[in-house]
């Protein structure tokens, strides 16, 4: 009897803990603008289709411009002042840049390659901690897509666009701070790491493979409303 009664109390001791843990989350939505930097790292290969032979070499540039998205997620408490908050986003950037025929890696003078950042969507986990009543900072984690368009023009190249959409790793640090009750005012800075993609072509004696693997760094001042 008395091993029933101990484990009956240690039952509802644990279970009094984990309902205060996940208890009364905390709902937010919020919105925020900043500045993007995304290096592209580009490769170009040339893989002869009639015999041994292959030409290969890539080239670093940038797109960069003005972003904003929207979020929203939950806190909850696990104790100590410390929180943690799965967290969705959807935004879009003006994010752009290229190479052109003033660059030593191409002997054209009419050759042009860009890229233009788009809608981009995700979701993660912040894990962070109340320093005062009013501030908090937090790390995040997760996972990132984001629409690029690529496109590639001269007069000794075939002209083509092309929209594809890259997802990787997304990481970052922010702290929050109360103007007044339920709105607080956010800063974020993230980085994130997409795997490349790919896009080949068949010239007949050989066939010509393209590659951009984006990093994207991402700062951004927005407010965050708690209901």
């Amino acid at each position: 009897m008395r091993k029933l009664v101990m484990l009956a109390s240690s039952a509802a001791l644990l279970g009094a803990s984990t309902t205060a843990a996940v208890a009364s989350p905390e709902l937010y939505v919020g919105a925020q603008m900043g500045y993007q930097d995304t290096s592209l790292e580009y490769g170009y290969k040339e893989s002869s289709n009639v015999g041994p032979g292959q030409y290969s070499q890539t080239t670093d540039f940038s797109a960069s411009g003005v972003a904003g998205s929207l979020f929203a997620g939950a806190k909850f408490s696990l104790g100590e002042g410390f929180f943690i908050a799965p967290e969705v986003n959807l935004g879009t950037s003006t994010a752009d840049g290229g190479i052109s025929s003033n660059s030593s890696f191409f002997g054209s003078s009419s050759y042009e390659l860009e890229a233009e950042a788009g809608q981009s969507y995700g979701l993660g986990v912040l894990l962070g901690k109340n320093l005062t009543s009013d501030t908090t900072i937090y790390g995040r984690l997760g996972y990132q897509r984001t629409e690029y368009e690529v496109s590639e023009s001269g007069t000794n190249v075939d002209n083509w666009s092309e929209d594809e959409t890259f997802g990787g790793v997304r990481y970052g640090i922010g702290m929050e701070t109360a103007l007044v009750d339920s709105l607080a005012l956010r800063l974020d800075w993230s980085q994130t790491q997409y795997s490349d993609e790919s896009f080949s072509e068949d010239m007949g004696t050989y066939t010509v493979t393209e590659s951009f693997e984006p990093t994207e760094s991402l700062f951004q001042v927005g407010l965050s409303y708690t209901f």
